[in-house]
């Protein structure tokens, strides 16, 4: 088990130039580029907005959309509040749309990977409409993190009652990219944003199916989310996206090759 299977982490940034706002009742700060219909990205675990740019995604975006990052909560410069309440779906969501709200849009494009295609998909759930189409990599809408825990234990062997956030943060501690990370971040954050996932990262599927706008799924091969967001796509009727040889970090990081599979998609939806 590598950090590169459920997140990828890397440094927080620390640009206190960056919009914010407190309209959901934290801060939660974003930046905003390009030129186009609204398009909001979504992180991982442990990430923050400027990740997207980081590994390659904006550059090939904003030609589209205009581009709206967020740090998710307990992530970057937004807040880091205590107590789980405060990183469930539907408090995220409310992140999400204020936001929105802060730049006066009706609504957007919402892509999401890994933790963020939760978010995403939270999106889709608790406020339809105002997603125009959604995006979500790297996440299972029908069971979420279970689907890789089950991994974990039938194909390597993992006690079933893993702390699964520690033993996330034990394996990544020393990894040069994670390590760093980690001691800049807030780990108690980051533990409630993992917990959170824990607890309502699935059923998302019923939501899909009434849900009558684009929906794109996509994993890598080598995902252990992959065969199981195949199935949900199938079942819904979405369209998914499978990236040859990747696993669940490589389908993240390796952005051209995700923005080049994903977007004939979407900008095809973008007409729709």
């Amino acid at each position: 088990m590598t950090c590169r299977v459920i997140a990828l982490v890397t440094r927080r940034c620390d640009d206190d130039r960056m919009p914010t706002t407190a309209r959901s009742g934290r801060t939660i700060r974003f930046d905003r580029a390009g030129a186009g219909p609204p398009l909001v990205l979504l992180h991982g675990l442990f990430q923050h907005g400027a990740t997207w740019d980081q590994v390659g995604y904006l550059g090939a975006l904003t030609e589209h959309f205009e581009v709206i990052t967020i740090d998710s909560v307990g992530h970057g410069g937004s807040d880091h509040p205590r107590g789980i309440g405060e990183y469930r779906a539907e408090r995220r969501v409310d992140d999400v749309t204020a936001v929105l709200d802060e730049l006066e849009i009706d609504d957007a494009y919402i892509w999401g990977y890994s933790m963020g295609g939760w978010q995403a998909l939270s999106c889709v759930r608790h406020a339809p409409e105002r997603v125009r189409g959604v995006i979500a990599g790297g996440w299972c809408p029908a069971r979420g993190l279970a689907t890789t825990f089950d991994v974990y234990v039938t194909q390597f062997g993992f006690d079933p009652e893993t702390d699964w956030f520690a033993a996330l943060v034990d394996l990544t501690r020393n990894d040069p990219i994670v390590g760093p990370a980690l001691a800049d971040g807030v780990l108690a954050s980051f533990e409630l944003a993992f917990r959170a996932c824990e607890r309502e990262g699935g059923g998302f599927d019923d939501d899909l199916v009434r849900f009558e706008r684009p929906v794109i799924l996509y994993s890598g091969t080598h995902d252990p989310y992959h065969d199981s967001t195949a199935a949900v796509a199938d079942a819904v009727g979405a369209q998914f996206v499978s990236l040859a040889d990747a696993d669940h970090g490589r389908a993240f990081v390796d952005g051209a090759t995700a923005v080049a599979a994903v977007m004939p998609l979407l900008v095809t939806s973008v007409g729709r």
